[in-house]
């Protein structure tokens, strides 16, 4: 069986949604909010985006992968998420929290880390900035991006992989 590892950094403008498989397939995508709508039809689009684009990632990783096994999918929690700007990241996150719901169906499968969890797992340090995330994102997996975002929910799914794994291995 080959798991499918999927990272979520949501965002109010910008969300973006990378799969990744064990044996290296990789699937990235950014899911774009309307900023004409007001706030709540706005995170209830959100919400509908995500949840098409998880399914899509799926599919698509799942379909190139006859043994594709379950899914672990891992979401960026906002830090401070109180007033302003902040509150519509947690409102992202909110929608991007029910949106996986819709499609796992199984909270056992889905994670929540921190900006600064992520960062000291790609980096090394937990207040990295935006462009030596996405070096070392390259330098560890050889992944490619100048998204921020992308390289954030890819190095979410690593993360992910990576405890799953070691999870497996404590068991074993």
């Amino acid at each position: 069986m080959s798991e499918i590892y999927i990272g979520i950094d949501p965002g109010f403008t910008e969300t973006a949604i990378v799969g990744l498989r064990e044996d290296g397939e990789v699937i990235a995508r950014t899911v774009k909010s309307r900023p004409y709508q007001n706030i709540y039809d706005r995170i209830i689009g959100l919400k509908t985006m995500v949840a098409y684009e998880i399914g899509e990632v799926i599919n698509g990783i799942g379909r190139k992968c006859p043994d594709a096994g379950e899914v672990y999918l891992g979401i960026e929690e906002p830090m401070g998420a109180h007033k302003g700007n902040g509150a519509k990241i947690g409102m992202a996150f909110t929608a991007c929290c029910f949106a996986a719901n819709i499609i796992l169906h199984q909270d056992d499968h889905v994670y929540i880390r921190k900006p600064t969890q992520i960062k000291k797992f790609i980096t090394g340090r937990g207040n990295a900035k935006k462009d030596v995330i996405i070096r070392e994102v390259y330098k560890r997996w050889g992944f490619e991006t100048d998204d921020h975002n992308i390289a954030d929910a890819y190095g979410l799914a690593q993360m992910i992989k990576q405890e799953v794994q070691d999870d497996g291995e404590k068991k074993s």
